[in-house]
């Protein structure tokens, strides 16, 4: 429902591309949504330096922004949080990333970076993507350390 008032609100009938990374973790959920919504976690795997990130419940709502290890702004504001997953505006790609968990049966647990740009290129859509990848399994590694 998040993506959707994003998009009404802000992209409406503006084209969309997605991108995705998807990797095997094992993990609880709790330890995910520590790496997912606290400065300290996205610091293990996406953030170089957290410039603002907040620090009082509930985040929803609230503004963030990061500049990312591979060097590139990410700001706007979280849109969700659930205990398995968060989701966050992005205003540098005029889209949103989803940090998404999920299980597919006794050890077969997956990290999923889903998200969108409304308005993107193809190219730029590939490169975000790219992006992601080493990030995801930068997470993986911190996970399995």
């Amino acid at each position: 429902m998040a993506v959707l008032k994003l998009y009404v609100e802000r992209y409406f009938r503006k084209s969309r591309r997605s991108f995705m990374a998807v990797a095997k973790a094992s993990f609880t959920f709790g330890e995910i949504m520590a790496l997912y919504v606290s400065s300290q976690g996205l610091c293990h795997w996406l953030a170089e330096k957290v410039e603002d990130w907040p620090t009082e419940y509930p985040l929803v709502g609230k503004p963030y922004r990061i500049l990312t290890k591979n060097g590139d702004v990410m700001s706007g504001y979280i849109m969700a949080v659930t205990d398995k997953e968060a989701a966050l505006s992005w205003n540098e790609i005029n889209g949103f990333l989803e940090l998404k968990t999920f299980s597919l049966g006794p050890g077969n647990q997956m990290l999923c970076l889903r998200g969108s740009g409304y308005g993107m290129d193809e190219e730029s859509c590939g490169l975000v993507e790219e992006g992601l990848k080493p990030r995801l399994l930068e997470m993986v590694d911190y996970l399995e350390s």
